[in-house]
Formats: structure tokens, C-alpha cells, sequence
């Protein structure tokens, strides 16, 4: 509640016009903070469709028979044998099938992210871009903060001098 105290309008004379610059900049970083959420949660959005999108468009493993760690053969789609290399792992034997994913060119390709992996990324992914944003508006604030808190203390030495010549007494000889 304090630091709302501190930034809400009021008729105190004692507010200074920078007082009330700062307040309307912070009302805006706020309400740009707020929308910069919804950006935020349309990139996590569409990142996790994107990738439920290419899992479901990736075509089904296939049997790949191994014939040394590496190297293998298996059928495409349309049923021609490929050979290639791919990863097995370090145990495997010769002629060990393994389950592999082929891409467009029905070369070996990474296995398809599960569900859960598509929503933990792009749930970072959305909230490293609210941070983000979050972190750009907070550098845009301590900017204004600073130009506004130099012109306070131009004010001020200017106010204490007219003070000081008001307020000193004449010398006396």
C-alpha cells in the first residue's frame, strides 16, 4: 500500500511536478508490463501448437537394424530401403532393431518431443519473454528515474539559493 501512497494524484502542495511524472510513468510501465503478458502467453501458445503440429505431422518410427553402432538400413514410407547412419546406443549388437524417426528426406531424424516436453518449453519460453519485458521496462523506468532525480536536485540548488538570499542577514562592518 505504500508504494501506491507514493505514485497515487493528490493536491498535496508539497508534490512536485517531477512527483507526478514519475507517477504517470509508472502508471504506463505498469500497464505495459500487463500487456506485454499477453504476447508472452500467445509466443508459449503458439511454440507448443507449432510442436504438437510436427509431432503429429512426423511420420511413425520405423525398425532399424543395426549393423554396426552406427550404421543401418530401414524402409521408407514408400518402401525403398535407405541406409545411413544414426545413433544406437554403446551395448547394442549387430542386427539389434531399434525404433527410429525419419524426416522429409527419410533420413534419420530426433524422436518427436513428448507433450510434456512442449509444454515445459514453452512455458519458459513465455515467461523469459515477459521477463523480458518486464526487465526492458524496468531499465526504461531507473532512465527516467535518473533524468528525473537530476532535474529534482537542479530544482532544489536553485531553491536554496533564493532561500539563502532571503534568509541571510546583511553583514555588519
Amino acid at each position: 500500500m505504500r508504494v501506491v501512497r507514493l505514485y497515487r494524484p493528490d493536491r498535496n502542495p508539497l508534490r512536485r511536478s517531477s512527483d507526478r511524472w514519475e507517477a504517470a510513468v509508472v502508471a504506463v510501465l505498469v500497464s505495459l508490463a500487463l500487456l506485454s503478458l499477453w504476447p508472452a502467453v500467445w509466443i508459449a501458445s503458439a511454440m507448443y501448437e507449432s510442436g504438437v503440429r510436427a509431432e503429429a505431422a512426423a511420420p511413425p518410427g520405423r525398425a532399424l537394424v543395426v549393423i554396426r553402432y552406427t550404421t543401418g538400413r530401414w524402409r521408407s514410407p514408400d518402401g525403398a530401403v535407405v541406409a545411413g547412419k544414426g545413433l544406437a546406443p554403446p551395448a547394442s549388437q549387430a542386427d539389434t532393431i531399434r525404433q527410429v524417426w525419419l524426416d522429409g528426406r527419410h533420413q534419420i531424424a530426433p524422436r518427436p518431443r513428448d507433450p510434456q516436453e512442449l509444454a515445459l518449453a514453452a512455458g519458459i519460453t513465455g515467461l523469459g519473454t515477459a521477463l523480458t519485458a518486464a526487465g526492458l521496462l524496468a531499465v526504461v523506468y531507473m532512465w527516467v528515474r535518473f533524468f528525473l532525480n537530476r532535474r529534482r536536485l537542479t530544482r532544489w540548488g536553485d531553491d536554496w539559493l533564493v532561500a539563502d538570499r532571503r534568509w541571510r542577514r546583511p553583514r555588519q562592518a
